[in-house]
């Protein structure tokens, strides 16, 4: 394992990416793209499942960073993510 010098812990602890921030960046980007997309149902649909994708990701890296990682949780964030994919596709039909 590498020595690192306090320095360069304290760097990249603040440079560390944040759950919430990419969350909030995402969101309005995959609004966006939704939009601009309207009427390609293929295209609408893998923008969806993009979604839920990075829905679920960010679910587990947030859950994993807290140390509340188990395996109930991912099932929880994987079921809530294809009933809104369920629903949403419904809704673009």
């Amino acid at each position: 394992m590498m020595n690192l010098s306090k320095t360069t812990k304290k760097l990249m602890q603040r440079l560390e990416v944040k759950p919430l921030w990419l969350f909030i960046v995402s969101t309005p980007l995959f609004i966006y793209a939704f939009i601009a997309y309207r009427g390609a149902p293929g295209l609408e649909f893998q923008l969806l499942t993009l979604a839920a994708i990075f829905y679920v990701m960010l679910a587990i890296l947030s859950h994993h960073r807290e140390k509340t990682l188990s395996l109930e949780i991912v099932i929880e964030y994987v079921l809530i993510a294809a009933l809104a994919l369920i629903v949403l596709q419904g809704l673009t039909v």
